[in-house]
């Protein structure tokens, strides 16, 4: 009889590195939503270009919101008008000094930057998780 051992840490550390922003997992953020944002940071959400690149044959790769740009992940959570006009309202509802963020990159740079004590972060982080989500539930 062969018995194999798996060393449960060595295969996390090699597929989940643990400073990647793209396996952050959140335990003050429901599960559902952290799929949302692994898959989202992953850029694997069901998006028109995606869609297009993997071969699916898709109408249009236009944004259906504004038929103006590509329907790209940066594009329809950060430079639409609608979503623009959503992190507008957020900014002034959370009452901070957010630049106007044109990708995640720019949004999580930001993000990691601001000097705000652990727990007010977490309420940052959770707002614009919870905006990214509802953001992608609407549209």
């Amino acid at each position: 009889m062969i018995v194999i051992t798996i060393d449960q840490n060595a295969i996390e550390e090699r597929l989940l590195p643990s400073l990647s922003p793209s396996t952050w997992w959140e335990n003050f953020i429901p599960k559902k939503v952290n799929v949302f944002m692994w898959k989202f940071r992953l850029d694997r959400l069901l998006l028109r270009i995606n869609l297009a690149t993997r071969g699916i044959n898709v109408a249009s790769i236009q944004c259906h919101v504004c038929n103006n740009q590509l329907e790209s992940m940066d594009h329809l959570f950060f430079v639409c008008e609608t979503a623009n006009n959503l992190w507008s309202r957020i900014k002034v509802w959370i009452d901070i000094d957010m630049p106007s963020c044109s990708s995640w990159y720019d949004w999580w740079q930001w993000f990691e930057n601001i000097d705000q004590r652990h727990r007010k972060k977490e309420k940052i982080y959770a707002i614009g998780t919870a905006t990214l989500w509802l953001l992608w539930r609407f549209l």
